[in-house]
């Protein structure tokens, strides 16, 4: 009985996940095994017999796809963002906020991207009494550039966007990321005077990040998302806020 030596095993599959190169290596070795050539014991198979051979090698890299991310995700930099300030700080100028306003605090901290290197969250002005603006910040050959977003189509670059943050007692703003979507989102919401959400006024905007042309993009789906969860999230604290749930403490 004739066996098949398949490219992955030769190192065992642990070492080394299948790929589609493995895959065209095993079927130029059933090609080899047809034509009486190849350095491997062999004996002809029949086609009907090669489909499952393709398959189990098929399930095989499925199985073991997600070790493969994790294994990259493990190997993500370390970036002090704290020490890169003066460098966020000239990346982000003072065209879009005044120098008296302007203080840079790195707020969040994660690879929204999935590259490997975290991006950076930065507060950079203070817009008044509870408002502030926030900046999403990656790095590119090791400084600090400001991220750059399109709409939803992809046609039209967005050359001002304002992330806001902070609360009132009738008006809120919130933007956090979504590593995990390779996202971000900013939501808002405003209160009527007896401090329940006017659910109309709760909205998200979210951006997801595009690979190919390195920009995020407006995501309606993700919008609609986030827009539902969160503002089922802020009326209930709301609600709670206003007339004590009985369960809050």
């Amino acid at each position: 009985m004739g066996y098949f030596e398949f490219p992955a095993m030769a190192a065992g599959v642990t070492d080394r996940l299948w790929d589609v190169n493995d895959l065209s290596g095993a079927l130029g070795i059933l090609r080899a095994a047809e034509g009486g050539k190849g350095s491997v014991m062999y004996k002809e198979i029949p086609l009907y017999a090669q489909c499952p051979l393709l398959l189990f090698s098929i399930s095989l890299l499925l199985l073991f796809e997600p070790f493969a991310q994790h294994k990259q995700h493990s190997t993500q930099r370390t970036v002090d963002w704290k020490a890169l300030t003066p460098q966020v700080q000239a990346a982000l100028g003072s065209e879009f906020c005044d120098e008296k306003s302007r203080s840079i605090d790195i707020i969040k901290i994660a690879d929204v991207t999935g590259d490997g290197i975290p991006d950076a969250l930065v507060d950079y002005c203070h817009m008044g009494a509870y408002t502030d603006l926030l900046m999403l910040m990656r790095l590119e050959r090791g400084n600090p550039v400001v991220a750059k977003f399109r709409d939803e189509r992809g046609m039209k670059k967005i050359d001002h966007i304002e992330f806001l943050d902070g609360a009132s007692v009738r008006n809120g703003a919130s933007t956090k990321l979504l590593p995990e979507r390779h996202a971000i989102y900013m939501i808002s919401w405003h209160a009527d005077d007896s401090g329940e959400l006017e659910m109309q006024t709760c909205g998200a905007q979210a951006y997801v990040w595009n690979q190919k042309s390195r920009t995020f993009d407006a995501n309606r789906m993700l919008s609609n998302e986030v827009t539902q969860r969160e503002c089922r999230r802020i009326q209930r604290e709301l609600h709670c806020l206003a007339q004590p749930c009985p369960n809050s403490k």
